[in-house]
């Protein structure tokens, strides 16, 4: 029960609690530090490495208790649990490297418009989200994350909060669109038959 709820929503209920936080500093102080969006990435990879280890642990715990057919994934006649522990690493590094490589690629756009479409802390959330979601599910996050932002973008138009010229802010989105992505993100990737890219 233990391992089953450790492996299966501690790291998304903590995800989730960084990013609304983040979300209401961005209201109420209309800015993020971007220390505190580096501090979130170094805790999120140190976080995920704990996780990884942690269930990896709990999982080879039950298999020594038990007396059927999981007692033979043990070290004594598999090297199994090396071979689950590895996968795991390897994806957790396949999201760091999209979350590097979405970093320079929103990073050169950026620079490109004089910060005008991005700023560098959007770019840095941007990373973050690509590296908490990984792929297939960071491409329907940015879907979610523009249709968001046109959505509030004419809410606040409607509200007369805002001209259609003024700058669109896609910070609030972020945030937003990777909580929904951490509880649905493999939901919908089957949904929308992007779970065979993985």
């Amino acid at each position: 029960m233990l391992q089953t709820f450790l492996t299966t929503w501690t790291f998304p209920i903590i995800v989730s609690l960084f990013l609304i936080f983040v979300l209401v500093l961005f209201f109420i102080k209309k800015a993020i530090s971007r220390k505190a969006i580096i501090l979130g990435i170094v805790c999120f990879i140190m976080l995920q490495l704990v996780q990884i280890g942690l269930s990896r642990f709990l999982l080879y715990r039950s298999w020594e208790q038990s007396t059927g057919y999981e007692q033979y994934f043990t070290l004594r006649y598999s090297n199994k649990i090396y071979d689950l522990l590895t996968s795991d690493i390897e994806r957790f590094g396949l999201h760091l490297a999209l979350g590097v490589f979405i970093f320079f690629v929103f990073i050169i756009a950026a620079k490109k418009t004089k910060g005008v479409l991005l700023s560098v802390n959007d770019v840095l959330l941007l990373s973050l989200a690509a590296v908490i979601t990984g792929w297939p599910n960071f491409a329907i996050a940015i879907g979610l994350i523009f249709a968001l932002t046109i959505c509030l973008k004419f809410i606040r138009i409607a509200l007369r909060k805002e001209k259609l010229s003024d700058r669109i802010i896609i910070t609030p989105a972020i945030p937003v669109a990777t909580v929904i992505m951490v509880f649905f993100g493999n939901y919908l990737s089957a949904l929308l038959g992007l779970s065979t890219l993985q």
